[in-house]
């Protein structure tokens, strides 16, 4: 009995939360096979193309010392899809690449006969032999992944749910941080990245106006479809890397990445305008209203809910159909900051 091996299993059964379960996964892997890199891959589509993100990679600093010297890459990246990665996709199998003495190995990860993500990983042409030990830890990881990101998500949309915000927000600020405070070892080829600093990034409240009027007139199935059909569009206007969720009936909530503002708001424009335009099944047009407000590194998730939350609410109350900025509607005198209660003295 290899009892590495069935640790490894144990850690990985652990894990909660699809990052964490991601890196148990890839270190696990690295160590156990003497791998020179392990990636994950995030699949997804757009107008019918299907795009693929990097979302973590594991790799060994060359020349390694010992099995610490692995570099973790966790920052979000857009890579091409090449001819191994188009015949995992559509073969939905692994498959192998022999170079020399190196292997190349991907393993798709299906959802409902769908491939979600792609797992790389790379080593000396020894590990041959561990296939099939490598391709069951990698069964039980997909489990366990198909298993969180079932609850992390909205059953009608599949959208996160609010369970998951807080979690999720911190993760990209998170990310955002060390985006911002990286500094590229010059010294490992290939490795010069044109990092964004932007100052922060953007939270957005979307609501459906007159959402009870469907339900009272036209009932809930024909409300449910609404909710998926606008669930739709939001997958196909946001970028990837932008994190949508579902709070509850028909209130929607989007985290955009650190864009400038001018940006943020023709992206919410354009979507609005999609939404308005579009023919839902009986009821026919729907709008929304949206408010959005800038989300600093050190801002609690709360309180920049209720900033994006008041302007919605000012949409709501000035014609419906429209987007509102918490911080524009401070700057034109709309809306009053609240005001901080007590003070604390230091001295």
């Amino acid at each position: 009995m290899n009892k590495r091996l069935l640790s490894t299993i144990l850690e990985i059964t652990f894990q909660k939360e699809v990052e964490s379960l991601q890196r148990t996964y890839l270190s696990a892997v690295m160590a156990l096979y003497n791998l020179h890199g392990a990636t994950v891959y995030k699949v997804g589509t757009s107008a019918s193309t299907v795009k693929l993100e990097k979302t973590i990679e594991f790799r060994t600093i060359e020349p390694r010392v010992d099995e610490g010297d692995i570099f973790i890459d966790d920052l979000p990246q857009n890579v091409e899809v090449d001819v191994d990665m188009h015949k995992c996709l559509n073969s939905k199998d692994s498959v192998v690449t022999i170079a020399g003495d190196s292997l190349k190995l991907l393993l798709p990860i299906l959802d409902a006969g769908t491939i979600i993500s792609i797992v790389c990983l790379q080593g000396n042409q020894v590990i041959k032999s561990s296939l099939e030990d490598i391709n069951y830890i990698t069964l039980v990881y997909s489990n366990i992944f198909l298993l969180i990101n079932e609850s992390e998500r909205d059953t009608l949309t599949g959208l996160y749910n609010r369970r998951t915000f807080d979690a999720k927000l911190a993760r990209m600020l998170a990310v955002q941080k060390s985006i911002n405070h990286a500094e590229v070892d010059s010294s490992i080829e290939g490795e010069q990245r044109n990092f964004k600093r932007e100052e922060n990034a953007w939270l957005v409240t979307i609501d459906v106006d007159f959402f009870k009027r469907v339900n009272d007139q036209f009932g809930h199935v024909a409300g449910d479809e609404v909710l998926l059909q606008l669930s739709q569009m939001m997958k196909e206007s946001f970028r990837s890397s932008d994190l949508l969720f579902r709070f509850g009936g028909e209130e929607f909530v989007v985290v955009l990445e650190p864009v400038p503002y001018d940006n943020v708001w023709l992206a919410l424009e354009r979507f609005r305008k999609v939404v308005e335009a579009h023919a839902f099944p009986l009821v026919g047009t729907v709008t929304i209203s949206t408010g959005f407000a800038g989300i600093g590194v050190h801002d609690y998730p709360v309180t920049i809910l209720d900033y994006a939350d008041k302007a919605l609410y000012f949409a709501k109350q000035h014609g419906r159909n429209c987007i509102h900025s918490y911080e524009k509607l401070l700057e034109t005198g709309q809306l009053v900051a609240p005001e901080v209660e007590g003070s604390i003295d230091l001295f």
